[in-house]
């Protein structure tokens, strides 16, 4: 090869191809001459950092913060989750006293269709499915109390909670017309203003674990999560094995031979 041959010009199609691969922080096989073409590929260089930079960000913000896609019963019963509940006989009682449709299609969609030890299991097993992800679990405060014991920080910042039934407010039974109707609803007042009623609350019936904002910790990613990209590559794998096909043939059609010979 002579060693005064200079490289052949760029065409459109090269140019692409390298604006390509500095975006995709490839770098250019070949630099550029003249000092536009320099400028020009330092600051797309710039801007590929840029951009790197600018996309992991986003991703572990977005990792980081508790998702709002779910937000209804309904939400929660169209979703991939899967939900179990407290074994407790009157869970079969309320669905079938329960005016909402949608608490009755979440027993028959999503309780129902598993097997029975799944569906209704212990506080210890449900939190415990809690934490393997895409699983929601029916229960009463106390399985406040095993989060609170059990899960990391970062696992308790991640927690979210959908009211199905509301509780039934507590009240003071007084015979109709009786004269101490009046004391008794003054003194209740006054320990609910006091907090007396909050204190006893929060001492008879656990309470939502707190969360430490800057306790992240580790987030797993599963490949759902990122399967654009494996579609991207696999149409680009296929597409590759394509052309290499139709050159395959193509240079053995027009010359004889798999691959055309070269002269240096």
């Amino acid at each position: 090869m002579n060693p005064l041959q200079t490289d052949p010009p760029l065409l459109f199609c090269d140019t692409a191809l390298n604006s390509l691969a500095i975006m995709c922080a490839e770098g250019s096989p070949r630099s550029p001459k003249n000092l536009s073409s320099r400028i020009v590929f330092l600051f797309l260089l710039l801007l590929s950092l840029f951009l790197t930079t600018s996309y992991s960000a986003i991703i572990v913000s977005l990792l980081q913060t508790p998702s709002d896609a779910i937000n209804t019963l309904t939400e929660l019963i169209d979703s991939p989750f899967k939900l179990s509940m407290k074994d407790i006989a009157y869970n079969t009682k309320f669905v079938n006293d329960s005016p909402n449709p949608e608490v009755k299609r979440m027993f028959y969609q999503k309780l129902y269709t598993r097997p029975y030890h799944e569906a209704f299991t212990t506080e210890e097993i449900g939190v415990k499915n809690l934490r393997k992800g895409l699983h929601a679990f029916y229960a009463g405060s106390e399985a406040y109390k095993i989060m609170s014991d059990t899960y990391e920080e970062y696992e308790k910042c991640r927690l979210k909670e959908i009211s199905i039934n509301p509780s039934n407010v507590l009240a003071f039974p007084v015979k109709k017309g009786s004269s101490y109707r009046e004391h008794i609803t003054q003194k209740a007042r006054w320990l609910k203003e006091a907090g007396m009623v909050d204190r006893e609350y929060k001492r008879w019936f656990s309470q939502r674990p707190m969360c430490d904002a800057y306790s992240q910790g580790f987030v797993s990613v599963r490949i759902k999560d990122f399967y654009p990209t494996l579609v991207v590559l696999l149409i680009g794998i296929i597409s590759a094995k394509a052309i290499f096909i139709l050159e395959f043939v193509y240079h053995k059609t027009k010359y004889g031979t798999y691959w055309p010979t070269t002269h240096l």
